[in-house]
């Protein structure tokens, strides 16, 4: 069996990815702590789904592929023995060692007890949800023992319900004395089937005449029959020769105009077209040819007007790249003169510079000689910014001394002058503790408002209220009925009800089908009476009475008088004898004639006697039920006869019942609210009093109501509360303004100490510079701004004087480039004029690339006009010599010959065509004969007599046929009857038969329903009470034990007890008094669920191996001292087992650390570190525990 667990690894699960959490081995009780969506829940699912796998639809495969979730666990079992193992989601080989290898499916199961994952999740695991449930469950149960102690042991909830479902399931299928529940209905269906199965068979008696009957109408049939297709297979062959005649002249004709044509050589069919073809197409090549070589001759035309230099396309590079340069060039010699003019000018604006700051230089040269280091440049321009920012700082410091000086002097003028402050502290406490129960007047006022309405209302509905003529008083004392018992009435009036409504239906039926069935028998009576077998059997009785008087008196000679004057009073023996023969002969032989008809009165009557029974039984039951429903009313008047009330239906009375109800609790809650009025009238007057007292004591006037003096009140201790933060204000200012003015002063002595250093710097930096130490920041920084303007002025110069002799070069440079390219081509260019002779080279250039393009592009046009004479010339050739080969075929000498042969030629291969599709149309006519067949069959034909003959025997066919149809009617009057009675077949009786077979078939489903659901329910109970016998004793005991430790000994321990309806209960036992667990708060009913379920795993643990118990948030509802004894409790069971808790309560764990310190514990914090070990003393100590 499972002992423990000593780690959980999540390589990939929800939102963990490589998490471990390492179980330490020697504490039984493992706190793990976390905050809100640290991944608690995520856990609890990870073991669950380590020991039993991942389900398919898990919803932890948000982060991670589901064929990529993983979770590692290591278990140690209680022979010592460990596994090790990874879990993965899938179908099959789900569980792997540590090496990958796959291991056995159920190698878990041994270890598990049996346990499944609902059991184990049940029974072994439980939340905040499932404790207030199972408190819920035992309010709800009232406490009953059994379903209690089996609720608690295995983690069930709803187990009332449960069984509850199944009763009410069974009831509704079948009832003992139900009438519309299925199973009943079923059987009564199935009753009525067999009944009809036997009110369908019918008697069968010979029926000779009827077969004979049969055979020759059938015979005449078929003669006519035959008749019929002889006639038509005449009609169809006029019909076809009609169709054929036409067509057959017709192909005559063709073969005759195509023999005429005479013998003509093989030729293929488009012989003609193709003819006609080739010579098209050998005058359009001609044409095509002769253009092509005008097109030729075109061009070379062109080609001779091209002049081309090749000298100047050699030189296109340097062309092209002088062609871009020049307007660079044109802009250099164009600014060259400004460019000179800047240097000259600037060459003075130096020298004026220069002489501005050293009146005795001569030349720029000597420049060089004052300039300063940056260094000193850069302090100097630092001391002057630090300057301004010291002499600001110091004025500043100087304004904030004098004006904080100012502001403190008059702020303690002001306090001075402030006066003395009342002690208003009673009279807010008064006010405050008023105005928390709101404005109390105005909930009087509408609390008798609104009682005013009410009663209004009240008296309003009693009025509406039917049947009651007395007070609203008289019917709050009055014993109505309970809803159950007009339930119950309302229920058996509707089953009443339902069950008359089907009666009347089925004798409705009944009389309906009693009706027919006279209906039939007077129809099979108009043919004349029958006689019946009574009257046979009578009048062969009286013919053998009188043959024994004639034995007597003729053979015996022993006459009897006066039974021959009995027999026949009028007439002679042998007469009367001979008559009683002739009329019993004469009654046999309408019974032989009529036996059809005997046998089918006889059905009838059987029927109808069955049907008379049947109506007879439905119409004793109805009357049975009306008796019921009579005895119902007069049971439902006494119900209500204490009321003097003579009642409406049920159904009406609930509703009546209802409203009667409502007014009596919303009477009894009037006359509360009257109650309360008073006291909220006597509170109000206590508060004025109160209030008014407090209000003297301060010298303030009394008068007014209640919120009247409350406004007072609240206007006094305003200003005081105003006067009071007025005073700590100008307090708090005085304080305020010391501090500031002291800092004021303390910035004034940094500032003026500043001032002093940054001149010691100042006169260091000066003679640096050569300047006076009496120089100011103002004039140094002048200086320096004059001196860096001198040196920029002869930087722009250096760098002018630069431009200027490159742009020189650049000029030079481009002007020898322009005449060598010139002096390599034999064009004519005015080189004194350099722009136009580049000009002038870069267009010749762009001509001649144009010429040359154009020559290319015409010798390509030559090229392409050639090829395409040349393939004319090809085609020419081809097509004269297919009209060659043509000519040869058909033996010509001249085109003119093959062209009239090739006509001929058409108008052969044309009637050929037609003969086809002539013969093709005969087919299609034909019915399927051949040619052959079709031309012997319409040779001796006349068509002009076809028509007539069609028509005669259209008019012989239609005769037969309606021969046929009048005949065929009367046969099959002849032919149902005869397989009716004949055959035996009765298609009644067979529907009836089946109707009886699937109404037995669907009662025998509900029946075992039904059967299915009883066991469930009985085995259930039997469960829930062999528990309770085997595990009472000791788990109550230990059950009390807990709970008491759970309420700190407020209940000192439960027990069974017995309530009103002798049902076995749990109690707690709190001063020596049984309590019900409807007397226990919420949160005790939770102890007590929790006491139940730990007693009840213990016991588990007294019997069998450990399994780990997981707790999650349990303690959420729990004051603080039943939490630290719940967690003394769970540490006890920890000796025992496992014990896992989850909480994202800290107060938990500080709990735990003061209550568990003996028994120790193991406290684990989820964080954002991969290896969750169990927390050092280190970690505690940083977290605030000891």
């Amino acid at each position: 069996m499972l002992v423990r667990i000593k780690y959980l690894n999540l390589p990939a699960f929800g939102i963990f990815t490589d998490r471990t959490i390492r179980f330490a081995p020697n504490h039984g009780l493992h706190i793990i702590y976390g905050r809100n969506e640290a991944g608690k829940s995520t856990l609890l699912s990870a073991i669950s789904d380590a020991l039993f796998g991942i389900p398919r639809n898990t919803p932890h495969a948000f982060l991670h592929k589901p064929s990529a979730l993983r979770i590692v666990m290591g278990l140690k079992f209680a022979d010592g023995t460990e596994l090790d193992f990874v879990r993965r989601r899938g179908t099959k080989n789900t569980i792997h060692d540590a090496e990958g290898e796959p291991l056995p499916e159920d190698i878990l199961v041994p270890y598990l007890a049996g346990l499944n994952r609902s059991d184990f999740e049940e029974m072994f695991g439980l939340d905040h949800l499932r404790l207030r449930e199972g408190g819920q469950r035992l309010l709800e149960a009232g406490g009953e023992f059994s379903q209690s102690l089996f609720e608690a042991a295995s983690g069930m909830r709803y187990l009332t319900e449960e069984m509850e479902k199944l009763e009410a399931a069974a009831v509704e299928l079948y009832g003992p004395q139900a009438r519309v529940r299925p199973v009943n209905l079923l059987a009564a269906e199935y009753r009525e089937a067999q009944r009809a199965v036997e009110d369908a068979v019918l008697s069968v008696n010979a029926f000779k005449e009827l077969e004979k009957r049969y055979l020759r109408e059938q015979a005449t049939l078929r003669e006519i029959a035959a008749k019929l297709a002889t006639g038509r297979a005449q009609e169809a062959k006029f019909n076809r020769i009609k169709r054929t005649k036409p067509l057959l002249t017709q192909l005559h004709t063709l073969q005759a105009e195509l023999e005429a044509l005479g013998t003509l050589p093989d030729l293929p069919a488009d012989s003609a077209k193709r003819y006609q073809e080739l010579k098209d197409n050998l005058r359009r090549v001609v044409q095509d040819n002769e253009k092509a070589e005008q097109e030729v001759k075109a061009l070379q035309e062109k080609l001779k007007g091209l002049a081309i230099p090749q000298d100047l396309l050699d030189q296109e590079a340097a062309v092209t790249a002088l062609f871009r340069g020049l307007d660079k060039y044109t802009e250099s010699v164009e600014n060259l003169p400004q460019l000179e003019y800047s240097i000259e000018s600037a060459k003075q604006n130096a020298s004026a510079q220069l002489k501005k700051l050293y009146p005795g230089a001569e030349n720029l040269e000597e420049a060089d000689q004052y300039r300063r280091p940056y260094s000193v440049v850069a302090a100097v321009e630092d001391l002057v910014d630090e300057y301004e920012e010291i002499e600001q700082a110091l004025s500043r410091a100087q304004e904030q001394v004098g004006h904080r000086t100012e502001e403190l002097q008059r702020t303690q003028r002001d306090l001075q002058d402030f006066g003395p402050i009342q002690d208003t502290g009673g009279l807010q406490r008064i006010v405050t503790k008023i105005q928390k129960k709101g404005d109390l007047e105005k909930q009087h006022q509408d609390k008798l408002l609104e009682i005013k309405q009410r009663e209004e209302q009240l008296k309003s509905r009693l009025q509406r209220l039917p049947l009651w003529e007395r007070t609203l008083e008289e019917l709050s004392q009055a014993e109505l009925p309970l809803e159950s018992t007009v339930n119950g009435y309302i229920q058996e009036e509707k089953a009443l009800r339902d069950e008359l409504r089907i009666l009347a239906k089925e004798i409705a039926e009944l009389e309906q089908h009693e009706t027919s069935l006279k209906g039939e028998l007077k129809r099979l009576s108009v043919s004349g009476s029958v006689p019946s077998e009574e009257e046979l059997a009578s009048a062969r009785k009286r013919r053998d009475y009188g043959w024994q008087l004639v034995r007597r008196s003729w053979l015996d000679k022993q006459p009897d008088e006066a039974g021959e004057k009995e027999f026949s009073p009028e007439k002679p023996l042998s007469d009367a004898y001979e008559e009683s023969v002739s009329h019993a002969d004469q009654i046999a032989d309408e019974l032989r004639r009529e036996s059809d008809r005997v046998a089918q009165i006889q059905t009838l009557e059987a029927q109808l006697k069955n049907t008379a029974d049947a109506l007879h039984r439905k119409k004793e039951e109805q009357q049975n039920l009306l008796e019921q429903q009579a005895a119902f009313l007069e049971r439902w008047r006494q119900v209500w006869a204490p009321l003097h009330i003579t009642p409406l239906s049920p159904q009406e009375m609930e509703e009546w019942l209802g409203t009667a109800k409502s007014l009596i609790e919303d009477h009894a809650g009037l006359e509360k609210d009257k109650v309360a009025a008073d006291k909220l009238y006597e509170q109000i007057e206590s508060y004025r009093t109160e209030l008014g007292e407090a209000l003297e004591e301060l010298g303030e006037p009394v008068h007014g109501s209640l919120s009247d003096l409350l406004e007072r009140a609240n206007e006094i201790t305003a200003k005081t509360a105003e006067r009071r933060g007025e005073y700590r204000r100008l307090t708090k200012a005085v304080s305020e303004q010391e501090d500031a003015l002291e800092k004021a002063q303390t910035n004034l002595k940094s500032a003026e100490e500043q001032e002093k250093e940054w001149k010691e710097r100042w006169t260091e930096a000066m003679h640096k510079i050569g300047l006076a130490a009496s120089t100011t920041a103002k004039t140094a920084q002048g200086y320096l701004e004059e001196l860096t303007k001198l040196f920029d002025l002869i930087k722009q110069l250096d760098e002018a004087q630069k431009v200027r002799d490159q742009q020189r070069k650049q000029i030079k440079d481009y002007e020898s480039r322009v005449k060598e390219v010139a002096a390599q081509t034999t064009l004519a260019v005015d080189l004194d004029n350099i722009p136009q002779a580049v000009t002038a080279l870069w267009k010749n250039l762009q001509e001649a690339s144009k010429n040359l393009t154009r020559r290319e592009e015409i010798l390509e046009q030559i090229e392409s006009q050639q090829d395409i004479i040349a393939e004319l010339k090809r085609e020419e050739s081809r097509t004269a010599d297919e009209i060659k080969g043509l000519m040869e075929a058909a033996k010509c000498t001249s085109q003119e010959e093959l062209e009239d042969l090739l006509k001929r030629h058409s108008e052969a291969e044309e009637l050929r065509t037609k003969i086809e599709n002539t013969k093709e149309q005969l087919v299609l006519t034909g019915d399927g004969l051949s040619l052959s067949e079709l031309e012997a069959e319409a040779e001796n034909v006349d068509a002009d007599s076809i028509s007539g003959e069609l028509a005669t025997l259209e008019q012989e066919l239609a005769e037969l046929s309606k021969e046929r149809d009048e005949l065929n009617q009367a046969f099959g009057v002849t032919q149902k009857e005869y397989k009716e009675k004949v055959e035996g077949a009765s298609a009644e009786a067979v529907e009836a038969a089946e109707k009886a077979q699937h109404t037995l078939a669907r009662l025998a489903t509900e029946t075992e329903r039904y059967i299915k659901l009883k066991m469930a329910s009985a085995i259930l109970r039997k469960a829930v009470e062999r528990y309770r016998e085997e595990h009472q004793d000791p788990v109550l005991k230990r059950a009390g034990e807990i709970f008491s430790a759970l309420t700190e000994g407020s209940f000192t321990h439960l027990t069974a007890d017995y309530d009103d309806k002798d049902n076995l209960v749990i109690r707690g036992v709190r001063d020596g008094e049984p309590v019900g667990v409807e007397g226990m708060s919420d949160g005790t009913q939770d102890q007590l669920y929790l006491a139940l379920r730990l007693a009840s795993i213990e016991r588990y643990l007294e019997e069998k191996e450990p399994i780990p118990f997981i707790v999650d948030d349990v303690l959420i509802n729990f004051d603080d001292h039943r939490s630290a004894a719940a967690l003394r409790t769970l540490a006890e069971l920890a000796e025992k087992t496992q014990v896992i808790m989850f909480t994202h309560h800290w107060s938990v764990v500080q709990m735990a650390q003061r209550e568990l310190s003996e028994k120790g514990f193991a406290l684990y914090l989820l964080g954002d570190e991969k290896v969750t070990e169990p927390a050092s003393l280190e970690a505690l100590a940083s977290l605030g525990i000891s």
